[in-house]
């Protein structure tokens, strides 16, 4: 899906819709934002859920 939308960005400065490459680039990247701060947050609770469990069983 990203790759869809930096080529419609690409599409959106061809066709000299200024704005509209903007806006949508500018949509990826806050999602780009978004899924890495999500990736980090999972990350860590995984982090601390592991550190509960014991070492040897």
């Amino acid at each position: 899906m990203a790759c869809l939308l930096w080529v419609a960005g690409i599409i959106a400065f061809c066709a000299k819709l200024l704005q509209l490459g903007i806006a949508i680039w500018m949509v990826n990247v806050i999602n780009g934002c978004f899924s890495f701060w999500q990736e980090y947050q999972a990350d860590k609770a995984t982090e601390a859920l592991n550190s509960m469990m014991p070492s040897y069983s």
